[in-house]
């Protein structure tokens, strides 16, 4: 939903998508910003194609326990391998990390602005600099990201 919505109780303003995007920019990564449905086929259609048009992907909301709260089962139905699933912090507790085979690197956040801003900064920031970096002295690297 639009940050000058009002949002339902289940829903959070989109307002993470531009915070996040401003820190990957700085980065020289370029970003597509997409809303998903909430309804679990619907975020299913519209997120699969996604999958084969990027290196990494990084959504928030929808990875916690409520009733619209879809996003991990429709990742692992595409196949996403678990490699981290929610870690021992506040704010961010609920983050999901894997990669699907022969696809992105997936970041899921939970929609708390200040739970997306403090994984950004201390799990996706350094991932995405250590790869920058690796990629910059291995030029033939044929990993991520792409700037």
């Amino acid at each position: 939903m639009e940050v000058r919505e009002k949002p339902e109780p289940h829903q959070v303003r989109m307002s993470n998508v531009f915070s996040l995007a401003a820190g990957l920019q700085d980065m020289g990564i370029r970003t597509d910003i997409v809303h998903l449905a909430d309804e679990k086929p619907r975020m299913a259609e519209e997120l699969l194609p996604l999958l084969h048009r990027c290196d990494v992907m990084i959504c928030t909301g929808a990875v916690g326990d409520g009733q619209y709260n879809h996003l991990p089962e429709v990742l692992e139905e595409a196949g996403m391998e678990r490699i981290v699933d929610g870690v021992g912090q506040k704010p961010g507790k609920r983050i999901l990390f894997g990669r699907l085979p022969g696809g992105p690197v997936v970041f899921a956040l939970p929609g708390n602005p200040q739970s997306v801003m403090t994984n950004y900064a201390r799990y996706i920031r350094p991932w995405l600099e250590a790869c920058l970096a690796f990629r910059k002295r291995n030029p033939s690297w044929p990993g991520f990201p792409k700037r």
